[in-house]
């Protein structure tokens, strides 16, 4: 009665430390005679290395009475090698004289379909439909996340804004699927430039935003910001048409230039309008653009 369509049953014997699995389990992730595991700590050894101590923390917490069922999501290896996430579920059938579980039955159901519809519907949720790159919502978290590390370390982090340079007149002239074209190529340029920390996000349109953790200095920062602008000197080849096209790149530091994400998104956005004021194709950093009149000016608009 306990199995279903994608799930077997396993039971499993405390007090000795026996497991026995049903037909269908076994059918299900194709064990067979003595390849089937006959103990708790053998079938252990088929959890993934990096679920197991979740697997473990649950099963512990249902013992000692934290939970009224146990239930548990982990990837378990099958007998060809390959992985399958499974929904663990069970309940104690047998208990001792204090009450403690000695015997407990349950079912792993193959998820396996499930979480790969669950990681689609994330990562579209997380990511820029056009580019595939991180979207606002990703990149705030990223962001949050490393000035939180950037505190605990006492290092500082760059942030920039970058707008491409007469991106509208390309999508005027040339139509939108060339700037679409025009925009994955960026961005795939964008990607090489980056080191395995740093993030790239698009915000919408032409305009994009980096994330430089650990960095030493604003110097460091303008350095990984130059490095992107270099990137896109070589021109673009889309469709037999030869395109050239520069940025205009904001920067700012944490802790140096704010403390929370808007804050620091919100000055590298200011400090790139003042480059594309300057001629565009170059970098400002919200640092140097201090006691400017422009940035009074800026500030008292908000």
């Amino acid at each position: 009665a306990l199995e279903g369509a994608e799930a077997g049953v396993w039971d499993m014997s405390l007090g000795d430390g026996s497991i026995f699995f049903s037909s269908q389990w076994k059918r299900m992730f194709g064990y067979h005679g003595g390849d089937v595991p006959k103990t708790i700590a053998a079938f252990r050894e088929l959890i993934h290395p990096e679920d197991l101590k979740g697997s473990l923390s649950s099963f512990s917490g249902y013992l000692e009475g934290k939970f009224s069922a146990y239930r548990c999501e982990f990837r378990l290896k099958k007998k060809d090698g390959s992985w399958c996430w499974v929904l663990s579920a069970g309940k104690a059938v047998r208990k001792d004289e204090e009450g403690r579980p000695v015997r407990v039955i349950g079912t792993h159901t193959d998820i396996t379909e499930r979480k790969k519809t669950e990681r689609i519907i994330i990562h579209q949720a997380t990511h820029d439909m056009l580019t595939d790159l991180p979207n606002r919502v990703l990149f705030v978290d990223r962001l949050g996340l490393a000035m939180a590390a950037a505190s605990r370390s006492g290092t500082k982090l760059g942030v920039a804004f970058l707008d491409l340079d007469n991106f509208k007149t390309v999508n005027d002239i040339k139509g939108h699927q060339t700037g679409d074209h025009l925009l994955v190529m960026a961005a795939e340029r964008f990607r090489g430039e980056l080191r395995g920390s740093d993030t790239v996000a698009r915000m919408g349109g032409d305009e994009f935003t980096f994330l430089f953790p650990l960095v030493g200095s604003l110097e460091d920062a303008e350095k990984a910001a130059s490095r992107i602008l270099r990137s896109l000197e070589a021109p673009f080849r889309i469709d037999g048409s030869s395109f050239s096209i520069s940025a205009s790149i904001g920067l700012c530091l944490f802790p140096d230039d704010g403390e929370d994400p808007e804050t620091l998104m919100k000055r590298a956005d200011m400090a790139m309008y003042e480059a594309k004021r300057q001629g565009k194709n170059t970098i400002r950093s919200w640092g140097r653009l201090q006691g400017t009149a422009l940035i009074a000016e800026l500030k008292r608009k908000g």
